[in-house]
């Protein structure tokens, strides 16, 4: 018969029994677990731990697939940052929507940027279907003036051409011109964009701001106080940008 006093003891010892096999269980359930279904419930719950932990099982092609998910889904800045840091792919070549243009499109331009400064192979001036470069979307996108002007400054500072044509022929100064988006238009003519440069219609950049309408497909509504071109064409020092 036991005594008494030794049945404390053993009713602790039964209680960690428990809880240990309690959590070997958990564990072996957790090891069981396919590292994807694991990392998709992390992506859904923007778990960014839980993300972390089995990214380094995946393949360069499954994170490359989770960075685009995490971008359509608007998931947490983190999440985005995880994945980039263990290795997602920024650019793989025929495998479907390109990241960084994604971001772009979405206006979430804090996510654009932690793609171009990743240090990750990445191709800036891969377009999409329509040809359109990671600064023609740029130069398009809803979201501020004030936060584009830094995404392009760091597009170029990383190489990317600003003077390259889409399907229509049009770089990103003809889009940036026409939208009356001044600061971006001197940020490519510092970053020496090529003013000359006629898409397939013919027009030029100095056209664009001259003229009330050249082109029949939508674009935004057009600012009316444009400036004077030459002044847009004279840099901060004093300079002039060469025509």
């Amino acid at each position: 018969m036991i005594k008494e006093a030794q049945q404390p003891n053993l009713i602790y010892l039964v209680a960690s029994l428990c809880l240990l096999g309690a959590t070997i269980v958990y564990h072996l359930a957790i090891m069981a677990d396919d590292p994807s279904s694991i990392a998709a419930k992390a992506l859904g719950e923007n778990n960014e731990r839980l993300l972390a932990s089995v990214l380094g099982s995946l393949s360069p092609e499954k994170k490359h697939h989770m960075l685009i998910q995490a971008l359509v889904t608007e998931r947490e800045l983190a999440i985005i940052r995880a994945l980039l840091e263990h290795g997602a792919p920024a650019f793989m070549p025929a495998s479907g929507p390109i990241p960084l243009h994604l971001a772009v499109l979405e206006a979430n331009i804090a996510a654009a940027l932690l793609i171009v400064d990743a240090s990750l192979p990445l191709d800036l001036n891969a377009t999409d279907t329509r040809g359109d470069t990671a600064l023609h979307l740029a130069c398009k996108s809803a979201a501020r003036e004030e936060d584009l002007v830094g995404l392009l400054e760091s597009l170029i500072t990383h190489n990317a051409n600003p003077s390259l044509q889409d399907r229509r022929g049009r770089t990103p100064l003809h889009y940036a011109s026409w939208d009356g988006r001044w600061q971006i238009v001197r940020a490519l003519l510092d970053a020496k964009a090529d003013v000359d440069v006629r898409d397939s219609s013919g027009y030029c950049c100095q056209d664009l701001l001259n003229a009330s309408s050249v082109w029949h497909d939508p674009l935004p509504v057009r600012s009316v106080n444009a400036p004077p071109f030459v002044a847009l064409l004279t840099t901060t020092n004093g300079s002039r940008h060469h025509l």
